[in-house]
């Protein structure tokens, strides 16, 4: 049993620098450079029967990031990440995959402003499909909306149909919780969508089509993605 968890200690040193968008457009200070020094401690279980395209098998990982910014404050906090991934072979043509992911944000000091290249945003191929990259939530200007917890999670179905093709349908919900400097609705927005990949040797590629459930108004309601590697 041990065999299977692996355990983890990284260090790093970060410059970073954003810009303003529809949301932060307000917030002089955080449009500085900042020197950030991170500490990431993680815990990994890996039972599964391949990395490329598992069959079978568990992935679960948490990581921890302390950050400590060097000239400020903004960018003292910890964030937690939790991934949980399932595979489940109910055939020899068909796998169910199944994920669950959480993230929060939790400041040293509670009144902390969190950057917004700090924050957790979702929409797009590897979060949930059928949105825009890291639109599921978005203000007045169409800029994109992140906050200090997110939860996601996804079902799919991947087929077997021969010639190293396979069809996958899929269910992919997730909210994000405590958005900056909005009264947006920050409920779960979900879609559902189907696929197809060539498998090749170092991996799947292809297509996906997602569509949002209950889009709103002025919203597109579908997109298509191009993928390399699974979603998870």
């Amino acid at each position: 049993m041990y065999k299977h968890f692996h355990t983890g200690l990284n260090f790093r040193f970060e410059n970073r620098k954003q810009y303003a968008t529809g949301q932060n457009r307000e917030e002089g200070d955080a449009f500085d450079p900042r020197s950030i020094l991170v500490v990431t401690p993680s815990i990994r279980y890996d039972s599964r029967d391949s990395f490329i395209r598992p069959h079978q098998g568990i992935l679960a990982n948490f990581i921890l990031d302390v950050s400590k910014g060097i000239q400020n404050s903004m960018d003292d906090f910890f964030k937690y990440r939790f991934d949980l991934r399932f595979y489940k072979a109910v055939h020899e043509r068909v796998i169910l995959a199944w994920t669950g992911r959480i993230g929060h944000i939790d400041p040293f000091q509670t009144d902390s402003n969190i950057p917004d290249d700090q924050l957790f945003f979702l929409g797009g191929t590897n979060s949930i499909r059928g949105f825009d990259e890291n639109m599921l939530y978005y203000d007045a200007q169409d800029s994109p909306l992140g906050g200090r917890s997110a939860i996601i999670t996804s079902l799919e179905a991947r087929i077997d149909i021969g010639f190293h093709f396979e069809l996958t349908t899929f269910f992919d919900t997730g909210k994000i919780q405590n958005i900056k400097n909005s009264n947006h609705f920050d409920g779960f927005r979900s879609s559902i969508g189907c696929g197809l990949r060539y498998i090749t040797p170092i991996g799947p590629i292809g297509f996906l089509y997602g569509y949002k459930l209950n889009p709103e108004t002025g919203e597109d309601a579908s997109r298509i993605h191009f993928s390399i590697g699974y979603t998870f």
